[in-house]
């Protein structure tokens, strides 16, 4: 039987899913250079490749499927090509794909070991 925190949990995983797509919808909607540069979501699978690789499958978390599952962050050639103020997609920062992520998270965090 799922938990009551389970329930909750699930369901604002669906309103979050809910919220990315409109979030792109946006971008459609006002013809914003973001919208062209996401890349298409990776699955679990190549997510949890990614992860391994990098020594870092036990910090998956369901957030982190949900996010590289929409999209995997902008294309490399938007991001050497346009202003940040063009890409900027959260107050004050990209969305880096998946491996990008990983190797500036490796870079910046004194290994766990």
């Amino acid at each position: 039987m799922i938990s009551i925190l389970e329930q909750f949990e699930n369901s604002m995983m669906d309103i979050v899913s809910v919220l990315l797509d409109q979030l792109f919808e946006q971008l459609r909607l006002v013809n914003s250079p973001v919208k062209g540069a996401l890349q298409e979501g990776i699955s679990r699978t190549v997510i949890d490749k990614y992860f391994t690789e990098n020594g870092l499958k036990s910090m998956i978390t369901p957030e982190t499927y949900l996010l590289y599952e929409w999209k995997n962050g902008l294309k490399e050639e938007f991001v050497n090509s346009m202003s940040i103020g063009e890409l900027q997609l959260f107050t004050l920062a990209i969305f880096p794909d998946l491996v990008s992520s990983l190797s500036v998270f490796r870079q910046s965090v004194v290994p766990f070991r």
